[in-house]
């Protein structure tokens, strides 16, 4: 993972939204016996171009869907919240309860997608999960150490999924492919994405600092090719900045266009 984002972090010119367009991985040796690859058994890491339809970048490498799993199963909740929160910047209500996962043995014949779609079929649960099931099922084809795989059960996986966006507009998707690509060119993605950097960055949220600067931002970010390197340069300007008095007495945040004066001592 490290290897895959010192890409992006050493050529700042690179379009960001490749992050979720990448068919390949940084694998040696050893992780090429599970992963795909031929490579030997003491190779050292280099990139290895896999399938077409394989991968989808940093959305679905083995890191982060081994850490959005269980020891022995994939978990469609754990992925689909954080595609909602993390990704997309959805706001989630946590659950009322702590709920213990179906066991595999209790409903036999049941693949994960099934189980989960029945667990959480109850008008509470729907009421996140709407949001989260469909995002979270496009990531099945992944197992719990982030294989790809086409069957669970003997069955072929069904990754079919779907989001309802901020603009109102049902999205279909039916695989992780079809998911990174709608990522790659939505700007609810992009403004989630600069909003997550700037509170990284500058340990802040960035609506505190005017509510339409994630708006902003983002088209900056768009505007300069997906860049990382001017991105910076505008997080970096913004956090430097305070908000002005106009002559009506209310409070606006300077543009990233607008220099402001100095303050008098």
């Amino acid at each position: 993972m490290e290897l895959f984002l010192d890409e992006f972090a050493t050529d700042p010119a690179l379009d960001f939204r490749n992050l979720f367009r990448s068919d390949a991985l940084y694998l040696n040796g050893n992780l090429a016996k599970h992963y795909g690859g031929e490579l030997p058994g003491d190779a050292p890491f280099q990139k290895i171009a896999l399938p077409a339809g394989q991968r989808s970048g940093v959305l679905t490498h083995p890191l982060v869907m081994a850490n959005l799993a269980y020891h022995n199963n994939s978990s469609p909740i754990h992925r689909g919240v954080f595609l909602a929160k993390r990704v997309l910047g959805r706001n989630l209500r946590p659950p009322v309860d702590a709920i213990i996962p179906i066991p595999e043995e209790t409903v036999p014949g049941m693949n994960t997608r099934e189980r989960v779609a029945h667990q959480t079929s109850g008008t509470m649960c729907q009421s996140c999960h709407r949001v989260i099931n469909p995002l979270g099922f496009t990531l099945e084809n992944y197992d719990a150490i982030g294989r790809f795989r086409t069957e669970e059960l003997g069955r072929p996986i069904d990754s079919a999924g779907s989001y309802t966006s901020g603009d109102g507009r049902e999205v279909a998707f039916n695989s992780a492919r079809d998911l990174s690509e709608f990522l790659a060119e939505s700007p609810e993605f992009h403004q989630a994405l600069v909003r997550q950097v700037f509170q990284h960055f500058v340990k802040q949220p960035l609506p505190a600092f005017g509510l339409e600067k994630s708006a902003e931002l983002a088209k900056a970010f768009a505007d300069e090719g997906f860049a990382s390197k001017p991105l910076m340069k505008k997080v970096a300007i913004l956090a430097t900045q305070r908000p002005i008095e106009p002559a009506n007495g209310e409070n606006r945040s300077v543009s990233l266009n607008e220099s402001a004066k100095p303050e008098s001592p």
